[in-house]
């Protein structure tokens, strides 16, 4: 069965000057429930972040970070079909 997982971020200014509070989200399209059909995700920051890669195995699969530039994010989501989808996010 087809279905459509929106992956993106939200951004604002953190407390400290300069730095950027955001968060990654991977959420269903509003037709079901996405804990039903994810398994996991995992995300891959960039390499200056310690504990750089970040496995989420519940939802809601949110994660929220500090930091004071862009960069691309790898994101992995396995399904509980077996299958799994690869997407690269630009944390701009």
């Amino acid at each position: 069965r087809k279905f459509t997982l929106k992956i993106g971020n939200s951004c604002a200014p953190a407390k400290s000057e300069g730095y950027f509070l955001w968060t990654l989200f991977v959420h269903s399209d509003g037709s079901f429930n996405v804990g039903d059909r994810v398994k996991s995700v995992t995300v891959t920051l960039h390499p200056t972040f310690s504990n750089n890669v970040i496995v989420m195995n519940n939802a809601p699969f949110h994660l929220t970070r500090a930091g004071w530039g862009t960069f691309d994010v790898g994101v992995q989501v396995e399904l509980y079909a077996d299958s799994t989808k690869q997407k690269t996010v630009n944390m701009a």
